[in-house]
């Protein structure tokens, strides 16, 4: 394997975390992208707790461009799940495109969260 295959697969190749919030109709998009871990997950939970909040029939997680994710970000979108589930389902989400964060979700068993 070259050195720049190797470097590819790495989490610090990964553009830094982003989120975007978009109000489609009475829905609200929360558009992740680049790498979410300890260092950003703080950043989710607070956008996450302002999406709860809004006036909103449903909270849309969007993962289809997040591109790496440990589980502190993981635990703060199963956080969020659970929050949903008392509260009535608002919350649903859309699964990244990336490997590295399929991989996540499945080995934890959170799959049906991200169906």
């Amino acid at each position: 394997m070259a050195a720049s295959d190797h470097q590819a697969t790495e989490p610090a190749a990964v553009p830094s975390f982003e989120i975007r919030t978009v109000r489609v109709g009475e829905d609200l998009f929360l558009l992740l992208s680049g790498k979410l871990d300890q260092g950003s997950a703080e950043k989710l939970e607070g956008a996450v707790w302002v999406a709860e909040n809004r006036v909103a029939r449903e909270v849309v997680v969007d993962l289809s461009d997040l591109r790496f994710m440990d589980t502190t970000g993981l635990k703060v979108l199963m956080e969020a799940y659970a929050r949903s589930e008392r509260d009535g389902q608002r919350l649903r989400f859309v699964p990244s495109k990336y490997e590295l964060v399929r991989q996540l979700i499945a080995v934890s068993g959170a799959s049906r969260m991200f169906g």
